[in-house]
Order: C-alpha cells, then sequence, then structure tokens
C-alpha cells in the first residue's frame, strides 16, 4: 500500500465523505452555472459508477482490486451530485412578474430590523419557504408566529447588487431554503386567520422564547442579557454592534455562535459525572444514552438552530464511537458525523459554521498533541493552563485560512483571550443550568443570578480589554479562494513530517510553500489599484469611489450628509483586494485643481461626474451645454432624462438601482429612445471606468 494512502484506509468514513463533499460542491457549482448539463452529468457518472462496481465484481485478480474502489468513489460522488441536485431543485419556484395576491402563514418569530419587521412564511398551498419584509406600524407589530395572512406584493426571486466580492446574498438563501423575498406596505395585508399546528422546530423556538422571558424577568443589563441569550441559548438578535465588534477583533466571536464550544462544555460535564460508567459495557451504553439525550434536550431548547444540531449530532456519534474503541474522539467517528449530516441537508457543507466546527476538531485531533507533548508542566493548575492554550492554538491553527478568507481578519491575542473566555463561558453555561434547575427555589435562583452578572460583566470586560490591547487584529487580510486547499494542503504535509521525519514528505511541504507564495505574489499583482471611477449598487447609497493607483481613493455622495457604514460593510472585502487605503469622504468645498463639488458636481482627472438626485434644474436653461461624463440620477429625481439632455452634453448616463421597476423601465426606454449610452445598476451591478 502507498504509505501516503494508508491514513485514508485507517479511517473508513473520510473516504466515503471525500467523494461525497466532492460531489455536492460540483452539483452546486452547476445548478449555478451550467444547470442544463447537471442532470446529463449525473447520469454518466451513475453509469460509469455501476461499470466500475461490476467490473471489481466480476475481475478478482489482484491487479484489478482498484475498479471496485474506483467504483464505490464515483457511486459517492454521483450520490453528493444528486442529493444536493434534489435539494436545489426543491427551493426554486416561479412567481408572477407582477403584484399579486397571495396566501401565506408566518412561520417564524418577529425579527425586529431597523426600518421593518422580517418574518419567515409558507406560500399556500405550494408551501415554498420566503422572507417578508412588513412596513413598521402599529398593526404589524400585533402579528406572531401562526397568523394566515392574504398579502398584496411582488414576490421576487432572491438577487444579489452585482457588486465585486459582495457577500453572495441569493446563494445563501439557496442553501437555506428560501425561494423568494418580499415587502409588505402597510395595507397591503390582511389577517385571515390562525393555526396553532406547529413544527418541531417551531416548538422548540417557542420553548427558546420562553426561557428569554425567564431571563427577562432578571433586570439583566443589555449587553448582559445579549450575551447570555447568544452563549447558552443561541439568541443572537439583541447583540449590539459595539459587543459583536468587540468579540470579533478580540477573536472571541466563536463564544457568542452557539456551537460546538458550547455543547462540548456540555458534553464535557457529562462525562465527568458518569466518569464511573465505564467499568462495563452495559454502563457505557447507559452512559451514551444519557448523554445523547442530555445534548438533544439541549438543542431543543436552544430552538434546534442548525447550529447547535450540527453539534449535537457530531457529540453524538462521539458518544457513540466511545461504546466501539473506547476512544472519546476520532477522526473515523468525526467523519461518519458529516457524512451523515451532509446526506441529510447537503447544503451544510457551504455554512461557515459547519466547516469551521469540523476544521477545528480535526486540528485539536492532529496538532493539539504534537503541541501539549513539548512542554509537561508539572503542577496541576499549570496542565491545565497549558491544556486550554494547546487546544486554542490548535484549533486556531485550524481555523485561521478559512476566517481569514471570509472575514478578512485575524485576531493577535487569540491565545490571550481563550485563557480568559473559555474559562469564563464554562461558568456561566454551567451557572445557567443551575439558574434553570433552582427556579422552584427563588432565594437560590437570585444568587445564581447575580454570579450571573458579575461573570458576564467580566466576560465583557475582559474582551473589551483585548480590543483595547496594541495590534489586537490584522485587518484586511486578503486570501484566494485557490489558496485555501494549498494552505491546508501544506499544513497536512507539515503535521505529517512532524510525525514521520520523512524527506519525501518534506519536499511536499516546501513545494506547496514555494507554489502558494508564487501565486499570491502573481494575484496581487494583478489585483494592482489602477486608476478608474468605480460605481457600486448599494440601495440607498448613491455614490463614485476614484480611485488612485497609489491606492488612496475617494468617495464623492449624492448625499451633502452622507452615511458611510453601508458601504463600508459591503465594499470593505473588496477594497482589501485592491489593496486600497481607507477612502477620504469628498465633502465639500470649490478649489481643489482635481476635485470640486459646485451642485454636486465632481471633478477628477478630466472626468465630471454630477449626480442628479432633485429635479431643480428643471427651470434652468444654458446657452450651450456643459460636458459631463458621469451622469448618476438618483432615486428622487422626478423629471425626465430630455430635460437633462438640455443643459448636459451627457457621455453616460447611471441609473440608481433604488428606482421602482416601473420608474426603472421608464427611464431606460428614455434613455433607448433618445440614443444615450445608459448604465442601469440594478441590471449590471457594479460598473468601473478606467482613466
Amino acid at each position: 500500500m502507498v504509505p501516503q494512502l494508508a491514513f485514508l484506509h485507517q479511517h473508513v468514513f473520510l473516504r466515503l465523505f471525500i467523494p461525497l463533499a466532492s460531489g455536492i460542491a460540483m452539483a452546486d457549482y452547476l445548478f449555478e452555472a451550467h444547470r442544463s448539463v447537471l442532470l446529463g452529468l449525473l447520469f454518466c457518472l451513475f453509469l460509469l459508477s455501476f461499470f466500475l462496481l461490476l467490473s471489481g465484481f466480476f475481475y478478482r485478480k489482484y491487479t484489478f482490486r482498484w475498479l471496485f474502489g474506483a467504483g464505490v468513489y464515483v457511486f459517492f460522488l454521483t450520490l453528493g451530485m444528486a442529493v444536493c441536485s434534489f435539494h436545489l431543485e426543491k427551493v426554486v419556484a416561479v412567481f408572477p412578474i407582477e403584484e399579486a395576491t397571495s396566501r401565506v402563514v408566518l412561520t417564524n418569530h418577529v425579527q425586529e430590523k431597523e426600518k421593518s419587521l422580517l418574518f419567515s412564511a409558507s406560500l399556500q398551498p405550494t408551501g415554498e419557504k420566503i422572507l417578508l419584509y412588513f412596513s413598521k406600524d402599529s398593526l404589524s407589530k400585533t402579528l406572531k408566529r401562526g397568523d394566515e395572512l392574504l398579502i398584496r406584493s411582488k414576490i421576487s426571486l432572491p438577487k444579489n447588487n452585482g457588486n465585486p466580492d459582495e457577500f453572495n446574498y441569493s446563494r445563501y438563501l439557496l442553501h437555506q431554503g428560501i425561494s423568494g423575498t418580499a415587502f409588505i406596505a402597510s395595507g397591503n395585508w390582511k389577517k385571515n386567520g390562525h393555526t396553532d399546528s406547529r413544527s418541531l422546530r417551531q416548538i422548540a423556538s417557542d420553548w427558546q422564547h420562553g426561557l428569554l422571558n425567564l431571563y427577562h424577568q432578571q433586570n439583566f443589563l443589555s449587553d448582559q442579557y445579549a450575551v447570555l441569550s447568544a452563549l447558552t441559548i443561541g439568541y443572537k438578535d439583541d447583540l449590539s454592534d459595539s459587543i459583536r465588534e468587540s468579540f470579533s477583533i478580540s477573536g472571541a466571536s466563536h463564544v457568542l455562535a452557539l456551537s460546538g464550544l458550547h455543547v462540548g462544555f456540555l458534553y464535557g460535564l457529562l462525562l465527568f459525572l458518569m466518569r464511573g460508567f465505564s467499568r462495563s459495557f452495559k454502563l457505557k451504553i447507559v452512559r451514551a444514552v444519557v448523554i445523547i439525550a442530555v445534548l438533544w434536550l439541549f438543542a431543543f431548547i436552544a430552538g434546534l438552530s442548525p447550529s447547535v444540531v450540527r453539534s449535537a449530532v457530531m457529540f453524538s456519534f462521539f458518544a457513540l464511537s466511545t461504546l466501539a474503541n473506547g476512544r472519546l474522539f476520532s477522526l473515523n467517528s468525526l467523519s461518519a458525523a458529516a457524512f451523515m449530516m451532509l446526506l441529510v441537508s447537503p447544503c451544510w457543507l457551504f455554512d461557515v459554521g459547519f466547516q469551521l466546527s469540523f476544521v477545528a476538531v480535526t486540528a485539536i485531533l492532529f496538532i493539539h498533541p504534537l503541541i501539549y507533548n513539548r512542554i509537561t508542566p508539572k503542577h496541576k493548575l499549570l496542565r491545565y493552563v497549558w491544556g486550554i492554550l494547546s487546544i486554542s492554538l490548535a484549533a486556531q491553527i485550524g481555523t485561521a485560512p478559512l476566517v481569514l478568507y471570509y472575514f478578512s481578519r485575524f485576531s493577535t491575542h487569540f491565545l490571550l483571550t481563550n485563557l480568559l473566555v473559555i474559562p469564563l463561558a464554562s461558568v456561566i453555561m454551567y451557572l445557567s443550568i443551575a439558574f434553570f434547575l433552582f427556579i422552584p427555589l427563588p432565594f437560590i435562583q437570585q444568587w445564581i443570578v447575580w454570579l450571573l452578572k458579575q461573570a458576564l460583566d467580566f466576560l465583557n470586560s475582559s474582551v473589551r480589554w483585548v480590543e483595547h490591547l496594541p495590534y489586537s487584529s490584522l485587518e484586511s487580510v486578503w486570501v484566494y479562494t485557490l489558496e485555501v486547499p494549498l494552505i491546508y494542503l501544506l499544513l497536512f504535509f507539515g503535521v505529517r513530517f512532524f510525525y514521520n521525519k520523512e524527506a519525501k514528505t518534506l519536499i511536499c511541504a516546501l513545494t506547496l510553500l514555494l507554489s502558494l507564495c508564487s501565486y499570491h505574489f502573481v494575484m496581487r499583482l494583478e489585483d494592482h489599484p489602477r486608476n478608474c471611477i468605480a460605481f457600486y449598487n448599494i440601495p440607498g447609497c448613491a455614490a463614485a469611489h476614484i480611485i488612485r493607483s497609489d491606492g488612496s481613493s475617494l468617495l464623492a455622495h449624492a448625499d451633502t450628509m452622507p452615511t458611510n457604514k453601508r458601504v463600508h460593510q459591503v465594499m470593505n472585502r473588496h477594497w482589501s483586494r485592491l489593496q486600497l487605503e481607507t477612502p477620504v469622504v469628498m465633502r465639500g468645498t470649490p478649489g481643489n485643481q482635481n476635485v470640486f463639488l459646485p451642485n454636486r458636481m465632481y471633478h477628477f482627472c478630466g472626468k465630471r461626474i454630477c449626480f442628479m438626485r432633485t429635479s431643480g434644474w428643471a427651470l434652468s436653461s444654458a446657452d450651450s451645454r456643459l460636458r459631463i461624463d458621469y451622469l448618476y440620477v438618483c432615486k428622487g429625481y422626478k423629471g425626465t432624462i430630455k430635460e437633462l439632455t438640455e443643459l448636459f452634453k451627457v457621455s453616460v448616463v447611471l441609473i440608481d438601482g433604488s428606482f421602482a421597476g416601473s420608474r426603472q423601465k421608464t427611464l431606460t426606454d428614455e434613455c433607448t429612445a433618445l440614443g444615450i449610452h445608459f448604465i442601469s445598476l440594478a441590471e449590471k451591478g457594479s460598473v468601473t471606468f478606467l482613466i
């Protein structure tokens, strides 16, 4: 057997997981890009797997032993493609082009947004899942889960804004099983009844909100309540932007995401309490049953959120694996958990939480022993501290490529953060369990509440202290998609070298390192900024981004008092890829030779940009038309394009994506009739002009 393949032969479920995950990834890509060929490819692969399996069965010679294995791999590759395609096809729906009346049932509790109320709903009678955004008023605030409504609105397929490197929102909703979205204006809905029938997840959600009410009664401060709700039962809607940012910069975001860490705390507590149940096989069975039951009870209380369900499945497999080999954790049981979860819900493969959870546990299994065994503290307390640090370091090494890829941020003080946060999080978890257990004894419960408040204050203060330490995080770190698998291959060969000390392994690692550095260098040269003007499709944020080749840039807004928060949220990843400095907002005053701003006009490198937001020019006249290179027609302009052509000689008209569909069509039709080159940002997305 080839030494490099011996690793795979020791882990059966890992060998099955790899082709299954590959098939899911292939189907997801083809469904979006080449949907028409997906069915044909599935049929061909099925025939190929059938042929290979039959060949392997009939040709029993040793030299043909690979045929059966190849057939198994192709079969599970085909299976992955099939289950993913089936899942995605169920989500895709066709809705009326125009506004129409629909009957829906609200299926979750309200999520309050800044300007609207968000409900998920089931479209009747077909059952498609859709998201409904209601205008925030006194009547819509009375809506609750189970209400049956008649709505008058246009249900749209999820669509991206088309900005570079922007979060793929439509893809995210497709993976979540959401078929469409709609905005319901005030007066465009009518309550038609109420249903009390509930799914298991809805019952769990009701339990979760019941526990939240118990927290509410204890008068926790806002940040205390928000962190406690997120940490113990996975409710994160009340987390403020400041507390989210503090936990992110300090490297403690995993504490707020109810997942493997929290289920691991519970798993560890149960193992400790039932440590005497390992004396016989029957007692081991009892221990496994009790642990699995408690884990799933916790998942139910936490609202059966996908992240908690995944963690419960993972640790349930760990509990079962102890019956077979006595090991608490193993790569085979981890692979079995991932394999079964993807069979049931293939789109979990694209969930960041799923990826981080399994990569973190894998890193702990293989990297943690290498780190922990380097130092052997004699004191018990020092061994405990070193255990936390080594586990944290192993998990951070394993998840770093994914964290950098998805978030472009790396917390440099993660060891210090986890040394403080993990013990505090475990204390808060155990205190919250005690809080619910002592509900019949209010006197004791009040002491527990006091301890919870102190622990939460200490946790939040510790996180904020780490956040404000010098160089607390590396920002705007860009990792390309191809670099992620290369980094993990490099990590695999690096860890393998520590185990076997083989020259071939070291050569493979060094070759990968050289390839990785070369690829990154070439791609960064390609992404070097150039003099250009970019227009983004961000509803409500009409702006021009003037980029210079030295990495500096300016943001020219249509508003006199612009808000940049939304623009930065959407475009920060793209700016990181282009190695841009933070854009400077152009505010005001004429006099700069390169830029001037009379009447929301901008001048840069010989190009004129004009934002048309109102119809204030309607009564104006000119002896000669002013040359405008880019005329940005913003939402709020109620005039015609013809009126503007009498004042300006326009090269390109840019139509704001914030316009309603009918107004969009009117403006585009007018541009076509006048023979003016136009770009609809709603259709085209972001556009860039080199200068």
